[in-house]
């Protein structure tokens, strides 16, 4: 089975088609044989800083069925008096991905220049991968410019998924009851290809971003 879901809050019938996030402090990671998973801690659960067990989110993130440290980043809209909490808290996972050499999935609100200054001051190779992304054309390219990879889901501005490289492009699902298959559709359709061709290109991006081939 191909995996082509990215990130994504439900299980699946089908193993290795997806990566399941794992909202760490919220939900307990019992790994199934089958399936790949991501661990995070989400900006939402800034207020929880003090009960994070770093030993544990460590010992967790180093499972061989964790593809990735996410969904970690920053939200202006929620707790924005505790900012640099959240800050702190995104900052150390970046550490702990690029020790690991896996990479990261980033949730952004109204914080794309905390964000891309954060990029600028990481030295690593790990990805950055930017879910399910919305913005215009004119942002997603100057994120492309600093190194980040674009994850799409079942909403986003059309013009501005066509100006994206392929070799940048991933497909996600979300929190959205979709099946991921209808989101290839819908985004070879935008893009003019056949869903053959945009799912050969996204498996390559996987390959690589992923499982380092």
């Amino acid at each position: 089975m191909e995996l082509l879901d990215i990130h994504t809050h439900h299980l699946t019938e089908s193993t290795f088609s997806a990566i399941k996030n794992i909202r760490f402090l919220n939900e307990e990671f019992s790994p199934e044989p089958g399936r790949y998973y991501s661990i995070g801690i989400h900006p939402w659960d800034v207020e929880l800083e003090d009960e994070i067990d770093w030993d544990l989110f460590e010992e967790l993130a180093m499972h061989p069925q964790v593809l990735a440290v996410g969904e970690c980043g920053i939200d202006k809209l929620v707790h924005k008096e505790l900012l640099p909490a959240q800050e702190r808290i995104f900052s150390r996972q970046l550490g702990l991905a690029e020790r690991l050499l896996k990479p990261v999935l980033i949730h952004n609100v109204k914080s794309t220049e905390i964000i891309s200054l954060m990029k600028g001051r990481s030295s690593g190779p790990v990805p950055w991968i930017l879910h399910g992304f919305r913005g215009k054309e004119p942002l997603a390219l100057q994120l492309i410019r600093h190194g980040f990879y674009l994850s799409f889901g079942v909403k986003y501005n059309e013009d501005t998924l066509r100006a994206v490289p392929l070799d940048r492009l991933f497909l996600e699902t979300d929190d959205a009851e979709t099946d991921i298959h209808e989101i290839y559709k819908k985004v070879a359709d935008t893009l003019n290809m056949s869903v053959g061709e945009l799912t050969e290109q996204v498996q390559r991006n996987i390959k690589n971003v992923f499982f380092n081939e």
